[in-house]
């Protein structure tokens, strides 16, 4: 996309006596629990909505990934804390009267939940939509 700052957030956060990052995933990080999440994330909305996804195979999910991480019109932000991946938020940018980023997804490891994490990657990537003039952030739910 145009005019779109490559991500510079390497945020590092002191949470108790660890230091996380808020970054851009890469490839590598496929291999590092960010493929596991991707996979909960995706049976948890398969279960939910067979009516919408189509059943996928891990194989499937993992070329889906790779494609979302390599599409410069979407972003993969991870949190990496000490080299394992706990949690990933998918966005895309919708250009139409103004422009927004949208949280297509967002999975913390469930042993990361309920400690303040997802706000934590919410935080940046409002930081991040800021410094790409975005006016609002959208986060869907159902």
């Amino acid at each position: 996309m145009s005019g779109v700052k490559l991500l510079a957030m390497k945020s590092m956060i002191n949470w108790g006596n660890n230091y996380m990052k808020v970054r851009k995933a890469e490839q590598c990080d496929i291999n590092n629990n960010l493929l596991s999440l991707y996979i909960e994330g995706f049976n948890m909305h398969y279960e939910k909505r067979k009516d919408i996804f189509s059943e996928k195979t891990a194989d499937e999910l993992k070329d889906n990934l790779i494609e979302m991480i390599n599409n410069p019109d979407e972003n993969v932000f991870v949190i990496d804390d000490n080299g394992k991946i706990i949690g990933y938020a998918a966005t895309k940018f919708k250009d139409k009267a103004t422009r927004a980023i949208w949280i297509d997804e967002i999975v913390i490891d469930i042993n990361y939940q309920n400690k303040g994490y997802g706000k934590i990657l919410i935080d940046e990537i409002c930081k991040y939509a800021k410094q790409n003039k975005c006016v609002r952030v959208e986060l869907n739910c159902w």
